[in-house]
């Protein structure tokens, strides 16, 4: 049987965020995850806002040596048409200009077939086909869809049948909350991580109570008291955020008596202002709250024990945390590209859905971007006329390297799909100093100290540093310590581990594996290969983040040695 190709994007000229793609292979009634790619590690700039995902399409095309008339269809993941007609937007979808768009670099002789997806449904597929499951409750948390922001799912038969439970509006938006209260202590809007972690250092009294009778969940619907908003039938925008957040900044600015902070990044973490701290600490349990409350009701609703979770929000790994501790979930799988970049997939599952395919049990690594080869690595150094060593198998350096102190980048094999950097576009270190916190805070990513780093730990000792061992390769889910890594050991006593597994990484497991041969732990602090921006997209970037920077080290493929002013 011929193979079938199906591509999903994730992009649109206004009013959108995370742009990305991902192909899709179908053959004999199964689905194969190709290659998936964000935008913005192409274009340098996060988040990649109003753009179509042209360089993260081209990428996957010519990874799958194919072109645009091999594809069957392109699936996009928010209704389109929906939004304008229900927004009184008079605004013609043209096919050819839309497919001129999305494949600028290509001459096609005949026309696509776009297909547009629910962006939730996007969202709840996303989570459940890489979950490896036959059924599973799904929680897509974001800040909205077409006129949605929340919804509860169930998926059976092995996806035959998927079923929208609970939906809440766009005026009671859990990702709009957060983002209200993101700006309002002080940050960008999209730097929600943040705010999670600067919530463990104050206290959620007085203020949380307040909070929380502003916010409910009945029958798996999520309500805010005084604020009804259906979507903007003015014809002048399909995004209804400019109505919700300033709701929130007005009440924020009610219960605390403070004015929105202007000036978060004159502190560190730790100076931070007492009471925007207590307000971050009240937000973030509010939102525990209803998370749990949703993880709850679609449990006792469907009754199935398998639970994925997807949306911006998918991202709080503190409230998947909480979840967790429920125990009432024999699985909870969250999707690693949880923000709408892991839409571009959820949509092409979709198509795939309808056209017959078994889309459960579709295998999903984070590692669906691009590589580099040994011998494109050698003429980039040779142009760069950089001195370097060659390791056939340079773990060992990397331990020792580790073992004294130094801060070592890794790039190596695809890059990661998603925010989050697993072992292949990483800085690593010695996670056991809670002055390499410090370090790696200040001298290596130019940020707030104080902010929590996250661990990647290699499966055999998860059940040594959590108590059990752990099914979590992705840092999506926060989890309590029982013997403490300092400079990973976030104030609460927690972190959001990557365990990684000789099947997951190969390459960076025996890197782990030769750390704990030196350290006694078989553990790094790991965080993302990049400064300010984007996880680093090439050689290059790489080589110039390591002269802005004190790491010691930067090592390609796991072979090739650039030491810093060697």
């Amino acid at each position: 049987m011929q193979d079938e190709f199906i591509l999903g994007i994730q992009g649109w000229k206004t009013r959108s965020h995370d742009a990305s793609a991902c192909l899709l292979k179908c053959t004999n009634g199964k689905v194969e995850i190709v290659a998936a790619a964000e935008e913005e590690r192409f274009i340098g700039i996060k988040h990649a806002y109003d753009t179509f995902p042209v360089h993260a399409v081209t990428f996957c095309l010519d990874f799958a040596g194919i072109a645009p008339q091999d594809l069957s269809a392109v699936a996009m993941p928010f209704d389109y048409p929906l939004i304008y007609a229900t927004r009184s937007i008079n605004l013609k979808i043209d096919p050819k200009d839309l497919q001129e768009s999305v494949f600028p670099a290509y001459r096609i002789n005949s026309q696509l077939k776009f297909v547009f997806v629910n962006h939730h449904l996007a969202h709840a597929l996303s989570a459940f086909s890489p979950a490896m499951v036959d059924a599973a409750s799904i929680i897509v948390v974001d800040g909205q869809g077409e006129n949605e922001s929340t919804t509860l799912w169930r998926a059976t038969d092995r996806g035959k049948n998927i079923e929208k439970l609970a939906s809440s509006g766009i005026g009671h938006s859990l990702g709009y909350f957060y983002e209200a209260l993101t700006e309002f202590i002080g940050f960008e809007p999209n730097e929600a991580g943040k705010t999670m972690g600067l919530a463990p250092y104050g206290k959620p009294h007085p203020f949380y109570e307040t909070l929380r009778d502003l916010v409910y969940v009945h029958q798996g619907v999520v309500r805010v008291k005084g604020l009804e908003l259906q979507v903007d039938t003015s014809g002048k925008t399909f995004d209804e955020q400019h109505l919700v957040r300033p709701y929130w900044m007005q009440k924020f600015e009610d219960i605390t008596g403070l004015n929105p902070n202007d000036s978060s990044r004159k502190y560190s973490f730790r100076k931070f202002p007492r009471d925007y701290l207590n307000l971050a600490a009240a937000g973030q349990q509010l939102l525990e709250k209803i998370v749990v409350e949703l993880a709850m009701q679609v449990h006792q609703r469907t009754g199935i024990v398998n639970l994925g979770i997807a949306g911006g929000v998918g991202l709080n790994c503190v409230a998947n945390g909480k979840i967790a501790e429920l125990g009432i979930f024999r699985k909870i799988y969250v999707q690693p590209a949880s923000n709408d970049a892991g839409t571009s997939l959820g949509a092409a599952l979709e198509v795939a859905r309808q056209k017959g395919y078994d889309i459960s049990h579709t295998a999903m690594t984070p590692y669906l971007g691009p590589s580099y080869s040994d011998s494109q690595i050698e003429n980039i150094l040779k142009s760069k006329h950089l001195p370097c060593r060659i390791e056939e198998n340079a773990a060992r350096l990397i331990a020792e390297l580790i073992e004294q102190g130094k801060v070592v980048g890794l790039f190596q094999d695809r890059a990661e799909f998603g925010p989050r950097a697993l072992g292949n576009r990483s800085f690593v270190a010695d996670p056991r100093s809670a002055s390499m916190q410090d370090l790696v805070n200040g001298y290596i990513k130019d940020r707030e100290d104080g902010r929590p780093l996250a661990p990647s730990v290699m499966s055999e000792q998860s059940a040594y540093f959590f108590g059990n061992e752990l099914d979590a390769p992705h840092m999506t889910v926060a989890y309590k310590m029982k013997t403490k890594l300092d400079a990973v050991t976030h104030v609460d006593g927690s972190t959001r581990p990557q365990i990684v597994t000789p099947k997951a990484n190969p390459v960076f497991h025996e890197q782990l594996r030769e750390i704990n041969n030196r350290l006694g732990v078989g553990a790094v602090l790991n965080t993302s290969l990049n400064r300010h921006g984007p996880i680093i997209h090439t050689p290059y970037q790489a080589l110039q983040l390591l002269e802005k920077t004190e790491a010691a080290a930067l090592i390609f493929n796991n072979k090739y040695v650039v030491m810093k002013n060697a």
